[in-house]
């Protein structure tokens, strides 16, 4: 009987500490322009951090560039910050392999994409929140799964 008890308090000890740990946040950064902290804008691949809160238990990268896809809040665009990223793109895939992440997107990230600056813009955005993590020292951005070398090319 007395194991039991033991038992069962073992394991309320180790749901307890399962379901704290789904509490538990850690910060990872997105990247976006600013006009207020860059009103001339003449370095279009120049882009500032804001930081996120996400649970520990979610993938980094993929929930660090969900949340640049997502869009930024009322008080963010007040600060300055906007997006060179269309509203309807959506990620398809990320996968790094010898430090190389390959981030796969949906088709709206090339359309209607006119002029060097949002090129590069969209680029560094992408490039900057992905090269946060220490393991990923390039990025390949893919459209529709498809390497394009042109995609995005100014």
């Amino acid at each position: 009987m007395k194991s039991k008890i033991i038992g069962t308090i073992l394991l309320i000890l180790a749901l307890t500490a399962v379901f704290a740990l789904f509490k538990v946040k850690k910060e990872v950064l997105v990247f976006y322009p600013n006009s207020l902290l860059d009103p001339q804008y003449i370095d279009c691949s120049n882009v500032f951090p804001i930081k996120k809160e996400i649970y520990v238990w979610k993938n980094s990268e993929k929930e660090s560039i969900e949340i640049l896809l997502g869009g930024l809040s009322v008080p963010e665009k007040e600060a300055g910050y906007f997006t060179s990223i269309n509203g309807e793109v959506t990620l398809n895939s990320l996968i790094v392999k010898d430090g190389t992440m390959m981030a796969g997107f949906s088709d709206g990230l090339n359309e209607n994409v006119a002029g060097s600056c949002r090129v590069i813009g969209i680029r560094s955005q992408i490039e900057k929140t992905l090269k946060q993590f220490p393991y990923v020292r390039d990025v390949v951005i893919l459209v529709e799964g498809e390497r394009l070398e042109e995609i995005l090319q100014p």
